[in-house]
């Protein structure tokens, strides 16, 4: 249900951007990137989309 959800948001410019930006520095960037792409948006099946009254996203939430 998280990816129905979220499926139109993800496609906007900015979110395409974003992605492209952490693709490329998971790629080539001097650091790791954390966490890894398959756990990126694992927090969110830890409650179902129906229960969930706010979702704050950020680098320090």
């Amino acid at each position: 249900m998280w990816a129905e959800a979220l499926h139109g948001e993800l496609r906007k410019p900015y979110a395409l951007e974003l992605c492209r930006f952490v693709a490329h520095e998971r790629l080539h960037g001097p650091l790791p990137v954390y966490p890894p792409p398959h756990l990126v948006f694992h927090a969110l099946n830890a409650t179902p989309f129906d229960r969930v009254k706010a979702v704050i996203i950020g680098q320090m939430p």
